[in-house]
């Protein structure tokens, strides 16, 4: 290797989600791998293969600097184990009903019971592209001799790979917790065993990194508190923030009678929605032709939350209008009245959420109804924008009494005024990277 190569600084970014793959977990490593290339750094990626994944956007692809090598490996979730050990054994057991409909009864059955059983076992579903990593690690460490592995969860079995990268190759490691790995209701592992591997896991990677990244104060402190005071120093935040390049250039809106509020982003299984639903309900049995004044839009609603929303009967207010690519979401927000944000308070990791979605609200320039805890971080966030108006997420009452005023004000004056603050722009990727980069380069200096 010449003097010249080695001169050059390397890094190895870890995710399990990538472009073409869509879904929240790609946009921060997807931008953190285009401005730290920016910042004279050779980036590679490693990630799993695309045809694991049913979310796709092939837009988020143009993102990508031609100059990243991105490696995709090829693995199995569990649950897709799972399947396939119950048509194995379905088989044994069932040998002479190879072709018939009752076999796939048995094995639904089984795929089923299976599933469970790893699920309580397994901290993790990704556990298994851990191994198929790490058998690939080497080969790419040979070839580009990282200076610093940075990998990002959830799937928080990334960061596993950090662990060996550090104890193998004596790379600097960088682990950056999107969320937190067994505090949040949308991630944590389902049975005893499961939860006790995962908060052992957690608790050592947070221990082991060289320095740990997460988006918020609140998630900062509460993974602080897992860890002894020692280690404190090597925390650091890292926002989510948004791309001026994503935001549509400014637009008369489409014109519409009725007041329309937007979610952008799929509505998650686990969240408690009921206070939100419910204030609709109640606030339709005040108006009985609400759904000529509100419409709320949704790009993606589990069945869990439609069950909810049909038998309150309020499907004729409540839309969802399916996935859309993430340039093609943002133009449909800046059509909307209002943008939505749902953050309930199921855990006490949800003090600490700041999705990225908050910021590119705010860049939009758009009134924003926040249902949210009060003493949160995004709610402190937006307690800086005076376009933002946020409601303590259980509180149906202050929900239907906010709702009824932004339809009088959109009655009134046909629109709702507001603009993008010039503060935002602190909260770019590009700078939240140059962030991150010089935490890298302080490593290069020990």
């Amino acid at each position: 290797m010449s003097h010249a190569e080695k001169d050059i600084k390397k890094v190895l970014i870890i995710n399990v989600e990538f472009p073409p793959i869509s879904g929240p977990s790609v946009q921060r490593v997807l931008k953190f791998t285009r401005y730290i290339h920016k910042q004279s750094w050779q980036v590679t990626v490693l990630t799993s293969a695309i045809k694991f994944w049913h979310m796709r956007d092939d837009s988020l692809s143009t993102d990508i600097p031609e100059e990243v090598d991105v490696y995709r490996l090829y693995w199995y979730r569990i649950h897709e184990i799972g399947r396939g050990l119950a048509n194995i054994f379905s088989f044994l057991v069932y040998p002479f009903l190879l072709f018939s409909k009752t076999r796939k009864v048995i094995a639904k059955g089984l795929n089923w019971r299976i599933n469970i059983f790893l699920t309580h076992i397994f901290p993790e579903p990704d556990l298994l592209w851990v191994i198929v990593a790490i058998l690939n690690y080497f080969r790419i460490y040979k070839k580009y001799n990282f200076n610093i592995v940075i990998t990002s969860g959830p799937p928080h079995a990334s960061h596993l790979i950090g662990l060996f990268a550090k104890y193998f190759t004596k790379v600097q490691w960088l682990a950056d917790f999107r969320d937190p790995w067994v505090d949040s209701i949308d991630l944590h592992p389902k049975g005893f065993i499961a939860k006790r591997l995962a908060f052992y896991l957690e608790k050592y990677v947070l221990k082991k990194a060289d320095t740990v990244i997460t988006v918020s104060d609140g998630w900062k402190k509460l993974l602080q508190r897992k860890i002894e005071a020692r280690h404190y120093d090597k925390f650091h935040v890292i926002h989510n923030g948004y791309d001026p390049i994503d935001i549509p250039s400014l637009r008369v809106p489409l014109y519409s009678s009725k007041l329309t509020l937007h979610h952008n982003g799929s509505l998650y299984p686990r969240r408690d929605c009921s206070s939100f639903f419910r204030a609709i309900s109640k606030l339709k049995e005040q108006y009985t032709l609400l759904s000529n004044q509100l419409q709320i839009t949704f790009t993606g609603i589990p069945d869990s939350q439609l069950t909810i929303i049909n038998e309150l009967y309020i499907g004729d207010i409540i839309y969802d209008i399916g996935r859309l690519s993430h340039i093609e979401s943002l133009k449909y927000s800046m059509d909307k009245d209002v943008l939505l944000l749902l953050n309930d308070n199921a855990d006490k990791a949800s003090l600490g959420m700041m999705t990225g979605k908050v910021y590119e609200y705010v860049a939009l320039g758009k009134p924003i109804l926040a249902l949210t805890s009060t003493s949160g971080d995004l709610a402190q966030f937006l307690s800086q924008y005076e376009y933002a108006r946020i409601v303590d997420y259980d509180d149906v009452r202050s929900i239907i009494a906010t709702i009824i005023y932004l339809m009088k004000v959109k009655k009134d004056k046909g629109h709702i005024f507001s603009k993008a603050p010039s503060w935002i722009n602190e909260y770019s990727r590009e700078k939240q990277s140059k962030q991150l980069v010089r935490i890298m380069n302080s490593f290069l200096m020990t």
